[in-house]
Order: C-alpha cells, then structure tokens, then sequence
C-alpha cells in the first residue's frame, strides 16, 4: 500500500505540467469590446510550471515544444515567458483569431532554504510558475470595394 501511494503522489508530480484552457462563447454575448474592430469569442489561459534547484537549474516542468504539450521534460527550463507566448500564439493561429487583453504572470516560490524562517534569499528548491491570458477576438470580414 505504501509503495502505491508513492507511486500515485511521483505520478501526479511528474505528470505534464502545462495547461491550455478556454473559456465557452457564451461568456462574451453581452459584452463589448470598445475599440476592438470584431467581436470577442473565447477567453484563454496558457500556463506552465516547474521545480527548480536554486531559482536557476530546472529539474523537471511542462513540455512547451508544439508536439510535446501536456508532457514532462526533465532539466529543460521551458518555464518561460517567451515559451508561453508561443503556445498562445499557436493556439490563436489555429484559429486565425486575434489576441486583447494580455495578462501575463510569473512567479516563483522557495519551498527549502538553506537557513530556515528567512525565506527565499538562500533557497535551494523552487517552484516557478509562468502564467497568461487573453481574449480572442474574431476578426471582421473586410468589405472589398467595386471598381467603378
């Protein structure tokens, strides 16, 4: 029994550790945009985490590569604003949607330090996490003029 619960805690730590979620159209029918030419369509979030030896050296976190979403990568540190950005943008392209309304977070927490109580000026295992969100906005259908 004691080597399940092992087992099940190492599988639920190691597994992806990236998400992609959005949000359903109906959220957005009554509310505007001002000073967006289309209309919003889906809410998204992109977000990714990972552990860390001293803030710096990755141990393990989430798969950001195009075909590796929703896995784990061991000492590749894809726990990056920069990376994020690229899966939204993936994400958005897929759909031929533009993005507002961008809110990026990052984060990052010391769970050991080498000196207890001080918190994270000597830490040594770090959780980092990287988070953002946006709303996709369906472009209008440009009207094409006749010649006259």
């Amino acid at each position: 029994m004691k080597q399940i619960l092992v087992l099940a805690t190492l599988a639920a730590l190691l597994s992806g550790c990236i998400s992609v979620e959005r949000s359903k159209r109906t959220v957005f029918d009554r509310l505007p945009v001002e000073g967006t030419p289309g209309t919003p369509e889906e809410h998204i979030h992109v977000s990714n985490y990972g552990y860390y030896l001293f803030n710096s050296i990755p141990l393990f976190c989430g798969d950001a590569s195009k075909d590796g979403t929703g896995n784990t990568v061991f000492f590749r540190d894809d726990v990056t604003l920069a990376k994020m950005q690229n899966v939204l943008l993936e994400e958005v392209s897929r759909k031929a949607y533009s993005i507002i309304e961008l809110q990026p977070k990052t984060s990052s927490t010391c769970f050991f330090s080498v000196v207890p109580y001080v918190g994270n000026t000597l830490g040594i295992f770090w959780y980092k996490e990287v988070q953002i969100s946006a709303v996709m906005v369906k472009r209008p259908v440009e009207k094409k003029e006749a010649y006259k």
